[in-house]
C-alpha cells in the first residue's frame, strides 16, 4: 500500500428507501466488489446499523489527481482531494450486523438490459412488473466462469467474455461449477418470484408492466422447447435445498443450461416446438394439431435420463399447432361436480394431461398414460384474443398464456365424459347452430394484462403477480442536476428528439418496432420557443442514471447551448456552442461531440468536429474551432454526416488501425460512405477516414444462373436519389442484371487517416474493393447493346442533384399533346444562380445548360427571384397529378405514379389554380399557379422556388383553390375539425380567422376536397328544394369522400361553414381517400383505385337538418334508400394508393398508355424522340429469340423478360448489324443512336433512328460491327470486343466528336492513345457506360471533373477508361 486519497464530498441517492433508514452517518462493516458482464466494477457496502446496502456510483475512470494522494507518517501534510465528489446509491435493505465482514462471488445475477457498443448499461435493481424480493443465496454460482477458461470473441458467443478476476475476487473456495465445467448454475427463481419470463429468439426475457418484454440474458445457443423445473411440496422426493433448473433442446440434444454454459444429456427424438417439465420428466411435442404430430418424454433428467421413442399423434379440429403447453393433473379440491365422470384438471398428484390453447382459442387436452398419449379433447372456450398462442405457464393456481395480450385460464378445466370419445368435433359447441353450449363446462379465458405478441416457451417462479410499473414522468429530481433521469427500463427502443407530425414543438419519441411509428414519451414544449431548435442529442450516463443532453437554442436569434433536460426542466451551461443548430451529436464518456452538416461544402465549421470536455463537471472545457485538428474534405463523400455514434475499444477492437484501445465516432455520408473519426486518448478528434477488385453478391438468385464468368453485353447508367451512379450490367447468357456496389470493411490502415487543414492531401482509403450485387433476372440476349433513360422507377425515381430531369413530353395515361411554349420556364434555373447544396435543398442544383437549353430570353422568374414560374398545364392536359411526400407525381396508365419533379420543401394542402371562362376577371394570358402550405405559411411555388404570402391559421391536410380563393381544412370529421380560407391570393391576400367545425358520422377525416357550385343544367328535378352540385356560378360547397365511401358536403356562406350533410353512396373501394379533383365534368379521387363521382350530386332538403345521421341510408334496415338521390361512384381505372393533394389540367382523359410510335417528326433530325416517360427500365437493341431482325426491347424487372417497344425491320437487311447504341440528349429530348451496318458487305455508320426512319452520317466508323457503345454529351464512343486477343482495332476505344452537328469529327485508329492489354481481364468488354463528374466525384484519381467509361470484363473485372477534357480516351485501369 503506497498512498491513499479521500474524496471531498459524498452525495447519497436514497431511491426507494423509507425515512426510518435514512441516516447521515453509518458503520460500513461489509464491502463487496462485483463485476458486470461488461467488465465494470460494482462496489457495494452494507451499513451495520441496518440503513441498507449502498453502491458507489462510479464513473470510470475516477479522476484523482497527483496532488490528491497522501503518503508518509506526517499526517499534518495529508488532506482531502479538492474538487472531487462521490455518489452513493441506496440499492436495497440490509439487516443489522456486528463483528462482521463481507465477501462475494464475482458476479451477481439480476435482470440485465441489452448491452451496447458505446457504454455499459447498468443492470436494473428492480423488475417493474412484479413485487421485488430479496435475493436468496444459492449453493452454486449464478455467474459466468472466470475468463481464463476461454478467449473473448468478437462474434455473439455462447460464452460471453469476462474480465479476469481482481485479487479481491479470487479468495473464495472453488465451487463445483469451477472445478467441473460440465455443471451449470441453478436458476435464481427467488429474484423473479411472481414474474412471467419467456424465451424470444435467443434471449430470456421478462414481462414488464406495460406488456413489453425486457431481455434478462442471452441463452448459450439457439434453443427450442425450453422448460423450467421447480421443486414443489407435491413431489415425494422434494429436496428442501434443491435448485430450480432450466432445460431445452440445443442442436437436437436435451441440455441443462444457465446464462453461460450447458450440459447436454442426450439426443431427442425430434426438435420440439413445445415442452414442459414436471417431477424431473421433460415432455416435448412437435406439430401437434396436424397429421404429423409427435409426442415424447425424457424421464429422470436430474439423474440418469431415459429417452424412450416418440409416439406419432395426429390431431385436428383447431387452428394452428400447439406452440406451448403445460402439464396438469386431476384436480383435488372440487367444490361442485357439474357432471358425472367429468375430468377436472388443475393441481394434484394423480393423472397426466398436457394442456394447450390453439390460435383460435380452443383449449386442447391430451390425456397421457405413463407419458404415452392416449386420447385428446378439443374444448370450445370463451376467448376474445387473436394471434399465435405462446408462453403458457401454470403457476399452481391458474394457467396463463400470451397472444395479443396476457390471458388467464381459470381452474379447474372440465373435460366432460363425452369430449374424449370424439363424438363432438369441438366439445361445448353446437356446429349446427354455430354457438356455444354446455357453458357450465366451458373453460373461462379472461384478459389478465398487456403483453407483446411473440416468444415461445414460458417460465414462471411461484404465483404470477401484477403490479403497476410504468414510469410517471412527474420528475423525481436527482441530486446534482435536479432533473429526472431518463427511464431506460421501459424506453429501450430507439429514441429520437423530433417534431411530431403537424406540431410546432419537439418531443422525445420512441420507436415502436412493430409498427414503425414513433410514440411520444414526453413533449418539450417547455424547453424552447416556437422558433427554437433542439438537436445533436444523446444520453449521458451519470453513475447508473441516464440524462438527456444536447444542443438547445431558445430562439432563432440566440446561441445554441449544451443543456441537460427532462419533461419539465433543464440545466444549461452558459458557454455557447461553436455551431448554431448543430445536427450531429454524441456523448462518449464525459465528452460531448457535435457537428453541423459535417463535410458539407460550406464554411470551415461545417467541416469540423467540436467537443465539450468534462460535461457534468462544474467547469467543462468548451473547445473552439481553432482547436480542431482537421477539417473534412467535402469531396470525399456525398453531402454530409447527419449523426454519428461513439465506440470505445475498452474490451473489443472495432477498428483495425494499428492503435489499441482507441475511441471513434462513426457516421454515414449520404452516399452510404462509412466515415470514421479517430479520437486521441484525451478525447481530441484527431483524424478521419472515409472507406473506398470485385466480389459478387448473388442475393436471391437461383443456382442455375450463378456463373463465374459472363458476357456483359448491355450496360446502363442510372442516377440514384443521392446523386450517385447506379451502374448496371446485363449478362448475355441470362445470369441476370448486376449493379456495382461498395463493400465497406472496417480495416483502416495507417495511410487512410486524414488530418490537418490542407484537404488536398486528404483521400479515401485505398485498397477497398468494388462489389457487384445481383439485382434481378435478365433474359439471354445476343448481338445486343444497352441504353437507358437517366432515372429508373423504383417505384419512381426522384429528382437528383446531378442532372436536370426534363419534363415528360408525352404522358401515357392520357392523350399526348404538343407542348405549348410558356412565357416562363418550367425547368430548373441554370446552376449559375445558386450553389449546389449537400443538404436536401429547396433549389436543387442542375447541370449547366447545353447550348440548346439557353436560347430562351430571361424571364421574370430569373430576374426576380421572388417570382415563381407558372405551372405548364398544357404539358399535362387531361392528366391526373398528385403530391406524394415531397414529389409532384403523374398517374400512368397502369395506375402507378411517376415523379415529375420535387417540391421546393415539405408542403401540405397543395392546390392548383386554373383560369376558367366562368371567372369574371379571367385573363386569356393568365398562367396556372400552384399554392401550398410550407412551414405554416401559404406560398405560391414551382419546382425550384416559392413566394410566401402569409401565415395560415393551421397546417392544412386538405385544400382547394377556386377564383383565387384558397380553401383549407384540418381534422374534418372529428371534434377538432377546422375550416378557413384565404381570399385574393393573386393580389393582396386576406387571411380571416378559422372556424371550428366539428363533424362526425363517417370514418376517418377528409384528406382532400373540391369546391362545387349550384348545378346550372338540371335535366330532371328529383326532389323539391333539393340542392344540385356541379358546375355553376352560385353557391359554395366543399365536397369530400370519407374512407368508407360516404360523400360529405359542407355548405359555405362567403367562405364560412354553415352546415353539412353526409350522403350514403354506391362505392366498392377501400382505403384512405386522397387526391380529389374536379375537372369540370365530374369529380375523381384515388383510394385503392381511381374512382369517379357523376354530377350533379343531389343533396335532398332533409339531409341538411341532421335528422338522418347518414342520408339515403336506413340505419334500422341496414340498407340504402332514396337511391334516385344517392351519389353514383364508379371505378374509373387503376391507381396506386397514397398521395395527398390532387391536381388536374382540363378534363381527365383515359387513353391507352403505351406509345404508338407512329412518328411525330421533330425539327432537325425529323425523327421521333425516344419516350423516357414510360421506357425507364433498362433498354436493349437486340434480336428477339427465334427472330432474324432487331428490336428495341425493355426489361420487365419483375419477370426478367424483355418486352418489345418497337421492331427495326425497316432499318437494315437480314444480314445487317445494329449495335453500340445509346441515347443522345438534344435539349430535353432523347434520340436513339448507334452503329448501323446495312448489309454484310458494307461499312458500319453512325445513325440516329426511330420506329420508322433513320438519319446516318456518310463517314464510316473505324470498326465494322462495333459491339460496345456509349454517348457522353455530344461524343459517341465505341469499340469492338475491347481487350480480346485480336488485331489492334479490337484493343482500342474510338470516338466521334460533336454528334448532332453538321460536321462531327470521326477520329481514326491512328489517334488512339492506348491499346488494351488482353491479359488483364477475361476476354472482352462488350459494353460500357459514361459518367461525368459535373457535380459528384465518382473516381478518386487525383483529377477533378473528369469523365469516364466503365465496363465489365467477362470475369466480372471492372474496367475504367479515363477521358481527357477534350473527350479523348487517355488511359484505362482494371480493378
Amino acid at each position: 500500500p503506497e498512498s491513499y486519497a479521500v474524496l471531498d464530498g459524498t452525495t447519497v441517492d436514497w431511491g426507494d428507501a423509507t425515512d426510518n433508514v435514512k441516516v447521515t452517518k453509518g458503520k460500513f462493516g461489509a464491502a463487496f466488489a462485483y463485476q458486470s458482464l461488461e467488465g465494470d466494477a460494482e462496489l457495494q457496502f452494507a451499513e451495520n446499523g441496518g440503513a441498507g446496502l449502498f453502491q458507489i456510483d462510479l464513473e470510470l475512470p475516477l479522476v484523482i489527481g497527483d496532488d490528491c494522494w497522501n503518503t508518509g507518517v506526517d499526517v499534518t501534510l495529508h488532506a482531502v482531494c479538492p474538487g472531487t465528489t462521490a455518489k452513493l446509491v441506496w440499492v436495497g435493505p440490509s439487516s443489522t450486523a456486528s463483528s462482521n465482514d463481507g465477501m462475494n462471488c464475482p458476479y451477481q445475477e439480476k435482470p440485465t438490459a441489452l448491452p451496447t457498443t458505446a457504454v455499459p448499461i447498468p443492470v436494473p435493481t428492480a423488475v417493474p412488473s412484479y413485487k421485488p424480493t430479496t435475493l436468496k443465496p444459492t449453493s452454486e454460482p449464478t455467474s459466468p466462469l472466470p475468463d481464463m477458461t476461454y478467449e473473448p470473441s468478437l462474434q455473439p458467443t455462447e460464452v460471453p467474455p469476462t474480465r479476469a478476476p481482481t485479487p479481491s475476487q479470487v479468495t473464495y473456495a472453488p465451487t463445483m461449477a469451477e472445478t467441473s465445467p460440465a455443471e451449470v448454475a441453478s436458476f435464481n427463481c427467488t429474484a423473479y418470484e411472481g414474474a412471467l419470463l419467456r424465451v424470444e429468439d435467443r434471449d430470456l426475457t421478462l414481462r414488464m408492466a406495460d406488456g413489453s418484454f425486457a431481455t434478462v440474458w442471452e441463452l448459450p445457443g439457439d434453443a427450442t422447447g425450453v422448460a423450467l423445473h421447480t421443486e414443489s411440496s407435491e413431489e415425494e422426493d422434494a429436496d428442501e435445498d434443491a435448485e430450480t433448473r432450466l432445460y431445452g433442446a440445443f442442436d437436437g440434444e436435451l441440455c441443462e443450461f444457465d446464462a453461460e454454459r450447458k450440459r447436454c444429456l442426450g439426443p431427442l427424438e425430434f426438435e420440439p416446438d413445445a415442452a414442459t417439465i414436471v417431477d424431473w420428466t421433460y415432455y416435448y411435442g412437435k406439430d401437434l394439431g396436424s397429421e404429423d404430430g409427435k409426442l415424447a418424454f425424457v424421464e429422470d433428467v436430474d439423474d440418469e435420463p431415459d429417452f424412450p421413442e416418440a409416439w406419432d399423434f395426429p390431431m385436428a379440429h383447431f387452428n394452428g399447432t400447439l406452440r406451448s403447453f403445460v402439464l396438469l393433473r386431476d384436480f383435488e379440491d372440487i367444490e361442485e361436480d357439474v357432471g358425472e365422470d367429468s375430468t377436472y384438471l388443475g393441481s394434484g398428484d394423480e393423472g397426466e394431461y398436457l394442456v394447450g390453447v390453439s390460435d383460435d382459442g380452443k383449449v386442447v387436452v391430451i390425456k397421457l398414460d405413463d407419458g404415452e398419449p392416449e386420447e385428446y379433447a378439443v374444448l370450445h372456450a370463451s376467448y376474445d384474443g387473436e394471434g399465435p398462442v405462446t408462453s403458457m405457464v401454470f403457476d399452481g393456481d391458474a394457467v396463463y398464456f400470451t397472444s395479443d395480450a396476457l390471458y388467464k385460464i381459470d381452474l379447474p378445466i372440465i373435460v366432460a365424459e363425452w369430449c374424449w370419445d370424439g363424438e363432438d368435433v369441438v366439445c361445448y359447441y353446437n356446429e349446427d347452430e354455430g354457438e356455444a353450449e354446455d357453458e357450465k363446462y366451458m373453460p373461462l379465458i379472461t384478459y389478465a394484462g398487456p403483453a407483446d405478441a411473440g416468444g415461445s416457451s414460458g417460465l414462471v417462479c411461484g404465483s404470477l403477480t401484477f403490479e403497476e410499473a410504468l414510469p410517471s414522468y412527474a420528475p423525481t429530481p436527482e441530486a446534482g442536476l435536479g432533473l429526472e433521469p431518463f427511464d431506460c427500463s421501459v424506453n429501450f427502443h430507439p429514441v429520437q428528439v423530433m417534431k411530431p407530425e403537424d406540431e410546432d414543438y419537439y418531443s422525445v419519441m420512441q420507436l415502436d418496432p412493430a409498427s414503425g411509428e414513433y410514440e411520444e414519451i414526453y413533449d418539450l414544449e417547455h424547453l424552447i420557443t416556437e422558433d427554437g431548435h433542439v438537436n445533436a442529442v444523446d444520453l449521458w450516463l451519470d453513475g447508473d442514471k441516464y440524462y438527456v443532453a444536447g444542443s438547445v437554442r431558445d430562439d432563432d436569434d440566440e446561441d445554441s447551448k449544451l443543456c441537460f433536460f427532462d419533461s419539465e426542466g433543464r440545466v444549461c451551461y452558459d458557454n455557447p456552442l461553436e455551431e448554431v443548430k448543430a445536427n450531429a451529436g454524441c456523448i462518449l464518456g464525459d465528452n460531448f461531440y457535435y457537428a453541423k452538416d459535417l463535410g458539407e461544402d460550406g464554411d470551415d465549421g461545417a467541416r469540423s468536429v467540436y467537443w465539450v470536455e468534462g460535461i457534468g463537471s462544474e467547469e467543462p472545457v468548451f473547445h473552439s474551432k481553432d482547436e480542431a485538428e482537421f477539417v473534412v474534405n467535402e469531396d470525399l463523400f456525398e453531402k454530409s454526416v447527419l449523426d454519428f455514434v461513439g465506440i470505445s475499444e475498452t474490451v473489443n477492437e472495432f477498428i483495425d488501425d494499428g492503435e489499441e484501445e482507441r475511441s471513434y465516432l462513426v457516421g454515414l455520408g449520404q452516399g452510404f460512405e462509412v466515415v470514421v473519426i479517430r479520437l486521441k486518448d484525451d478525447g481530441t478528434p484527431e483524424s478521419y477516414a472515409v472507406l473506398d477488385g470485385t466480389t459478387v453478391d448473388w442475393g436471391d438468385a437461383t443456382d442455375n444462373v450463378k456463373v463465374t464468368k459472363g458476357k456483359f453485353g448491355a450496360a446502363f447508367a442510372y442516377q440514384s436519389l443521392e446523386g450517385d451512379a447506379e451502374l448496371q450490367f446485363a449478362e448475355n447468357g441470362g445470369a441476370g442484371l448486376f449493379q456495382i456496389d461498395l463493400e465497406l470493411p472496417l480495416v483502416i490502415g495507417d495511410d487512410c487517416w486524414n488530418t490537418g487543414v490542407d484537404v488536398t492531401l486528404h483521400a479515401v482509403c485505398p485498397g477497398t474493393t468494388a462489389k457487384l450485387v445481383w439485382v434481378g433476372p435478365s433474359s439471354t440476349a445476343s448481338s445486343n447493346d444497352g441504353m437507358n433513360c437517366p432515372y429508373q422507377e423504383k417505384p419512381t425515381a426522384l429528382p437528383t442533384t446531378a442532372v436536370p430531369i426534363p419534363v415528360p413530353t408525352a404522358v401515357p395515361s392520357y392523350k399526348p399533346t404538343t407542348l405549348k411554349p410558356t412565357s416562363e420556364p418550367t425547368s430548373p434555373l441554370p446552376d449559375m444562380t445558386y450553389e449546389p447544396s449537400l443538404q436536401p435543398t429547396e433549389v436543387p442544383p442542375t447541370r449547366a445548360p447545353t447550348p440548346s437549353q439557353v436560347t430562351y430570353a430571361p424571364t421574370m422568374a430569373e430576374t426576380s427571384p421572388a417570382e415563381v414560374a407558372s405551372f405548364n398545364c398544357t404539358a399535362y392536359e387531361g392528366a391526373l397529378l398528385r403530391v406524394e411526400d415531397r414529389d409532384l407525381t403523374l398517374r400512368m396508365a397502369d395506375g402507378s405514379f411517376a415523379t415529375v419533379w420535387e417540391l421546393p420543401g415539405d408542403a401540405t394542402g397543395v392546390a392548383l389554380h386554373t383560369e376558367s371562362s366562368e371567372e369574371e376577371d379571367a385573363d386569356e394570358d393568365a398562367e396556372t399557379r400552384l399554392y401550398g402550405a410550407f412551414d405554416g405559411e401559404l406560398c405560391e411555388f414551382d419546382a425550384e422556388r416559392k413566394r410566401c404570402l402569409g401565415p395560415l391559421e393551421f397546417e392544412p391536410d386538405a385544400a382547394t383553390i377556386v377564383d383565387w380563393t384558397y380553401y383549407y381544412g384540418k381534422d374534418l370529421g372529428s371534434e377538432d375539425g377546422k375550416l378557413a380560407f384565404v381570399e385574393d391570393v393573386d393580389d393582396e391576400p386576406d387571411f380571416p380567422e378559422a372556424w371550428d367545425f366539428p363533424m362526425a358520422h363517417f370514418n376517418g377525416t377528409l384528406r382532400s376536397f373540391v369546391l362545387l357550385r349550384d348545378f346550372e343544367d338540371i335535366e330532371e328535378d328529383v326532389g323539391e328544394d333539393s340542392t344540385y352540385l356541379g358546375s355553376g356560378d352560385e353557391g359554395e360547397y366543399l365536397v369530400g369522400v370519407s374512407d368508407d365511401g360516404k360523400v360529405v358536403v359542407i355548405k359555405l356562406d362567403d367562405g364560412e361553414p354553415e352546415e353539412y350533410a353526409v350522403l350514403h353512396a354506391s362505392y366498392d373501394g377501400e382505403g384512405p381517400v386522397t387526391s380529389m379533383v374536379f375537372d369540370g365534368d365530374a369529380v375523381y379521387f384515388t383510394s385503392d383505385a381511381l374512382y369517379k363521382i357523376d354530377l350533379p350530386i343531389i343533396v335532398a332538403e332533409w339531409c341538411w337538418d341532421g335528422e338522418d345521421v347518414v342520408c339515403y341510408y336506413n340505419e334500422d334496415e341496414g340498407e340504402a334508400e332514396d337511391e334516385k338521390y344517392m351519389p353514383l361512384i364508379t371505378y374509373a381505372g387503376p391507381a396506386d394508393a397514397g398521395g395527398s393533394s390532387g391536381l388536374v389540367c382540363g378534363s381527365l382523359t383515359f387513353e391507352e398508355a403505351l406509345p404508338s410510335y407512329a412518328p411525330t417528326p421533330e425539327a432537325g433530325l425529323g425523327l421521333e424522340p425516344f419516350d423516357c416517360s414510360v421506357n425507364f427500365h433498362p433498354v436493349q437493341v437486340m434480336k428477339p429469340e427465334d427472330e432474324d431482325y432487331y428490336s428495341v426491347m425493355q426489361l420487365d424487372p419483375a419477370s426478367g423478360e424483355y418486352e418489345e417497344i418497337y421492331d427495326l425491320e425497316h432499318l437494315i437487311t437480314e444480314d445487317g448489324h445494329v449495335n453500340a447504341v445509346d441515347l443522345w440528349l438534344d435539349g430535353d429530348k432523347y434520340y436513339v443512336a448507334g452503329s448501323v451496318r446495312d448489309d454484310d458487305d458494307e461499312d458500319s455508320k453512325l445513325c440516329f433512328f426511330d420506329s420508322e426512319g433513320r438519319v446516318c452520317y456518310d463517314n464510316p466508323l473505324e470498326e465494322v460491327k462495333a459491339n460496345a457503345g456509349c454517348i457522353l454529351g455530344d461524343n459517341f464512343y465505341y469499340a469492338k470486343d475491347l481487350g480480346e486477343d485480336g488485331d489492334d482495332g479490337a484493343r482500342s476505344v474510338y470516338w466521334v466528336e460533336g454528334i448532332g452537328s453538321e460536321e462531327p469529327v470521326f477520329h481514326s485508329k491512328d489517334e488512339a492513345e492506348f491499346v488494351v492489354n488482353e491479359d488483364l481481364f477475361e476476354k472482352s468488354v462488350l459494353d460500357f457506360v459514361g459518367i461525368s463528374e459535373t457535380v459528384n466525384e465518382f473516381i478518386d484519381d487525383g483529377e477533378e471533373e473528369r469523365s469516364y467509361l466503365v465496363g465489365l470484363g467477362q470475369g466480372f473485372e471492372v474496367v475504367v477508361i479515363r477521358l481527357k477534357d477534350d473527350g479523348t480516351p487517355e488511359s484505362y485501369a482494371v480493378l
